[in-house]
């Protein structure tokens, strides 16, 4: 994609999701690096720090122009497994990497993103979100649900910019975008 509008990333450890959207459609992809939770400090240091690196350089490869902005998923702080101090270090760091290239970043909650999905947050599994996504862009690349949280992510992004890829959503859809503004 030559000039995408937005970005989404939804952070992980193991397989983080990034997105690109624009007027050209969809892309994404994921990766992760595996890792132990008894690794020395500078070992985990490096492998977040890489990490970071990594998802953000592949993101703005190739672009013509940076990209307008760029969502994050919060935190999540009561997820299970992991860890997670680790898992905030890889939230900074890529926040830093996109910082530094001058791309505003804004940070959206999970029940947004589920809202954004699905028109509702309650009772939602990660494969309910991975449906919806991959039933409304049927052209998607989605190979996970990592990538279609990062898909709704940077599709966010994208109409908090006035730049919607999608022509229309239902007002229940539409509600995840209260509260949301630029950074």
């Amino acid at each position: 994609m030559d000039s995408p509008t937005a970005l989404g990333f939804d952070l992980s450890l193991t397989r983080s999701g990034v997105a690109r959207v624009g007027p050209e459609g969809i892309e994404c992809f994921s990766m992760g690096r595996a890792g132990k939770r008894d690794e020395p400090l500078q070992m985990r240091h490096s492998r977040i720090f890489d990490l970071a690196r990594e998802l953000v350089e592949t993101a703005v490869a190739e672009c013509t122009e940076w990209p307008l902005i760029a969502a994050i998923e919060d935190n999540p702080f009561g997820a299970r497994g992991g860890s997670a101090h680790d898992r905030s270090g890889l939230w900074w760091q890529v926040y830093h990497q996109l910082d530094q290239r001058g791309i505003p970043v804004v940070q959206i909650n999970v029940a947004k993103v589920k809202i954004y999905a699905c028109g509702r947050a309650n009772k939602l599994e990660k494969d309910d979100i991975l449906l919806a996504t991959v039933r409304r862009h049927p052209n998607a690349p989605i190979t996970n649900n990592d990538e279609a949280d990062a898909v709704n992510l940077a599709l966010m992004a994208a109409r908090l910019v006035g730049m919607p890829v999608e022509e229309s959503l239902p007002q229940t859809h539409l509600r995840a975008m209260d509260g949301l503004a630029m950074p």
